[in-house]
């Protein structure tokens, strides 16, 4: 099985009650795996796209949410390795992610791209013909206590969040 380029959008909004994240469901039809899990809005690149354009595609076609690109996750964050169930992959340090699904053989390699809502206030929408359902923000910390509800990939992609962008440090 050949290695997917992807896109992660990482949306974070300040509003109110602090830092939230935007999240959905995953309800991808054609692939039994991790069905119901939370995921952080993804997708493929298109031919002749960049990470960036993709994240901000990807953000657009599954919640409804017009973002833009805030910073790049960088060199700042050590290199690493990751075991989460069924799931092994590694962090270049230089803000490439590389993962392989133990169960489907599965395997991507991709960028978290950081954004900001052009519209702090808009709230995400169902998508049709979107692979993902209920998206919604989620504050911070309760993202890294719903964790575990996450599918393996965007468990790995909260722990370089956490690290990165920690808005209590």
């Amino acid at each position: 099985m050949p290695v997917k380029d992807v896109a992660w959008g990482y949306v974070s909004r300040d509003i109110g009650n602090g830092r939230h994240i935007l999240v959905a469901t995953r309800t991808k039809k054609d692939d039994p795996y991790r069905q119901g899990e939370l995921v952080i809005p993804d997708g493929g690149l298109e031919t002749g796209e960049t990470y960036i354009q993709a994240a901000l595609r990807e953000v657009k076609e599954e919640t409804g949410i017009d973002a833009r690109e805030r910073d790049i996750i960088s060199i700042t964050l050590s290199r690493r390795n990751y075991q989460k169930p069924s799931l092994t992959g590694h962090f270049n340090g230089t803000g490439h992610i590389y993962l392989t699904y133990t169960d489907s053989g599965k395997e991507y390699a991709g960028v978290l791209v950081p954004m900001w809502p052009v519209n702090p206030e808009q709230e995400p929408a169902e998508q049709e013909g979107s692979n993902v359902k209920s998206p919604c923000y989620i504050q911070f910390g309760e993202v890294f206590e719903r964790q575990t509800e996450f599918t393996p990939a965007c468990q790995v992609l909260l722990d370089i969040i956490k690290e990165w962008d920690n808005p209590s440090d």
